[in-house]
């Protein structure tokens, strides 16, 4: 016959063993919560870096500069050929160069349109990205076969550090640049007009 005294406890145990299950559980859970919340920041990031390589590439367009010669349409200047911002600066701020009267104007205009992306790309509360960063370099010319370039081909991209912390990201310039390349994210467009 089983004595009542050797139960005691065995209650308490069963207890003890059921919340150390729905502990590990409940982790789990917090978890995937966590990685479900990882992955919608980085799809809104990625969101940004699409509007903001868009927005771009949008005012690349309305601002060229072209002009008929003969019957052939060409670019008068190239404002675009290698621009690079981060934070709101410009690589490159001085492109009016050797331009005079109109020309040197027009070009002044082009790069303000262009700078107006720049100056948000790395400003969170601006709508851009931690660490934003905007990279325009031309590419190799279309060619029609009298050897007349027809359309400039650009490539526009825009980098960021994904998962930086909130106070990090009131810092853009420096947080590019420290930031690991497995955390360094990239949206590349390639565009030709």
């Amino acid at each position: 016959m089983v004595d009542g005294r050797d139960q005691y406890g065995a209650s308490l145990l069963e207890v003890l063993i059921t919340l150390v299950l729905t502990a590990i559980g409940l982790l789990g859970v917090a978890g995937l919560v966590l990685g479900s919340l990882k992955a919608g920041s980085d799809a809104q990031w990625r969101a940004r870096a699409a509007l903001l390589s868009e927005e771009a590439v949008a005012r690349m367009r309305a601002n060229h500069g072209w002009k008929f010669t003969g019957d052939q349409l060409e670019l008068v200047a190239d404002p675009y050929a290698n621009r690079s911002c981060a934070g709101g600066t410009a690589a490159n701020p001085d492109v009016t160069g050797n331009l005079l009267g109109a020309g040197r104007d027009l070009k002044a205009w082009q790069q303000w349109s262009i700078d107006a992306v720049c100056a948000k790309v790395g400003s969170v509360d601006q709508g851009g990205l931690p660490g934003g960063r905007l990279q325009v370099s031309r590419q190799a010319a279309d060619v029609s076969e009298r050897g007349v370039s027809r359309l400039e081909t650009y490539r526009v991209e825009v980098s960021w550090c994904a998962q930086l912390e909130v106070a990090d990201t009131l810092q853009p310039a420096s947080a590019l640049a420290g930031c690991s390349p497995d955390r360094t994210r990239h949206y590349v467009t390639h565009v030709s007009f």
